[in-house]
């Protein structure tokens, strides 16, 4: 094994660079042409069989990775990389009957400056299924305001969940409120769900009067009904 010491290494040509081994460094850049996508291996304080690699996939354009100006902690996993928000706009008759809400949704326009991540959900208007645009855990909730029509009565908003496209559906939250005749409440439903297949793990949204008639009040400007998804991880 051979030893070469120097204080500088020039390249012999102008603007040319000088290549190590097949890393080119010039100017002040070292660029890793046969790597073949794992060009940094750090050993670490001990020499023995355990490497930290960074890997690189193959690039098929120009990409710059930018690091802030301040010290940090690399983190496991990203950020949120999916929000959206749906409103209900156009009231809901809700009967003694379990009545699931199936169309009249809507994002918030960008005049309400909406906080959207990423790519949007789809409901079907056969069932009420929402299909989720990526895999990962879910935060999942929504606010329903209800006004009693005819009588006092009990309101009930539900969340369903299934992992079989609808063929099954367990409920997964729900919370029920007292509504005095003429008056209305908003209520909550809130659940964390692991959609491993977006085919076919979907929730889906219902409510229900206990005796009489009352009415999903929904706002086309407001989120009077609305529903939230938000993706916390993988």
């Amino acid at each position: 094994m051979s030893e070469v010491k120097v204080d500088t290494i020039s390249e012999r040509t102008t603007d040319g660079g000088v290549t190590i081994d097949g890393v080119l460094v010039k100017d002040g850049v070292a660029t890793f042409q046969t790597a073949a996508g794992s060009p940094l291996v750090f050993e670490g304080a001990t020499a023995n069989a355990h490497e930290t690699t960074f890997a690189f996939t193959d690039p098929t354009q120009d990409n710059t990775i930018t690091f802030p100006d301040s010290s940090f902690t690399v983190p496991t996993s990203g950020g949120n990389t999916q929000a959206s928000q749906w409103r209900l706009n156009t009231d809901l008759s809700v009967t003694t009957a379990e009545t699931y809400l199936t169309a009249n949704f809507e994002q918030p326009a960008a005049v309400d400056i909406p906080g959207t991540i990423g790519s949007a959900l789809s409901v079907s208007a056969s069932n009420g299924a929402w299909t989720f645009p990526a895999t990962g855990v879910w935060y999942v909730s929504w606010r329903c305001a209800a006004l009693a029509v005819t009588d006092n009565h009990f309101f009930t908003a539900s969340l369903w969940a299934t992992d079989d496209d609808g063929t099954g559906w367990e409920l997964a939250a729900n919370s029920k409120t007292w509504i005095g005749l003429g008056a209305w409440n908003t209520i909550f439903v809130d659940y964390i769900i692991n959609i491993s297949d977006i085919s076919n793990d979907k929730v889906r949204f219902s409510a229900i009067s206990d005796t009489d008639t009352c009415t999903i009040q929904a706002d086309t400007d407001s989120n009077e009904c609305a529903m939230t998804f938000i993706k916390l991880g993988d």
